[in-house]
């Protein structure tokens, strides 16, 4: 099975919605990945149900320099 993968997304916008749940040790490289894509998301939103840990933090820090990231708290 071929892993590489082309597509066309010309003219198009997408969105990418990430569950978190007290996954700071992983978000940040999750949101770097998609951020350093050659097909921009017109919004990446994090949604994130009630962490315990740093991931808040985390994501608010790079959305101050990323406006594409939108975090909703359940």
């Amino acid at each position: 099975m071929n892993a590489n993968v082309d597509f066309q997304i010309s003219g198009k916008s997408f969105s990418v919605v990430i569950p978190n749940y007290n996954h700071g040790n992983y978000i940040a490289e999750s949101l770097e990945a998609i951020l350093n894509q050659s097909a921009k998301a017109k919004e990446i939103v994090v949604i994130d149900d009630g962490s315990t840990d740093d991931s808040i933090r985390i994501i608010e820090q790079i959305a101050q320099s990323e406006s594409s990231i939108k975090l909703v708290r359940n």
